[in-house]
């Protein structure tokens, strides 16, 4: 994994813990109301054929696992202000990869005869495209 990426979700991970500072929520950006309105108009259109849960899960993980890493504003304990990775700095440019990893996980979601589709169909697909997902965001 990229360094800074890492760096970035272990300042994130610190959101959730009993002792983290209240200095540190001072410190640190980490919604974009206009970037999360973005996030939903790309994957809540196509939800139709997904139970809530599913839909839920796709909005958690895209808001937690990549909008945020990727275009919030982080910083270290220490003050230091993490820098946003290269994926994340030109809003039009992520939000691209997003839909086409969204394509991806859509595409095999097609596939899938439940309906509607649970979360662990999201999950399923997730790991099925994973190699293109990883070529989307560079993860690997």
């Amino acid at each position: 994994m990229d360094t800074l990426l890492e760096r970035r979700y272990a300042a994130l991970v610190r959101f959730y813990s009993d002792d983290a500072p209240a200095a540190l929520w001072a410190r640190t950006e980490v919604d974009r109301p206009d970037d999360f309105r973005q996030l939903q108009r790309l994957i809540v259109p196509r939800s139709h054929d997904l139970r809530p849960d599913a839909t839920l899960c796709l909005l958690t993980l895209y808001n937690e696992m990549i909008l945020r890493p990727y275009r919030g504003q982080l910083s270290t304990l220490g003050g230091d202000r993490l820098p946003s990775p290269s994926i994340g700095r030109s809003r039009d440019e992520f939000f691209e990869r997003v839909e086409q990893s969204l394509d991806v996980i859509f595409a095999r979601l097609a596939d899938v005869t439940e309906r509607p589709i649970s979360s662990h169909q999201v999950l399923r697909a997730i790991d099925g495209g994973w190699p293109q997902l990883s070529k989307i965001f560079g993860w690997g």
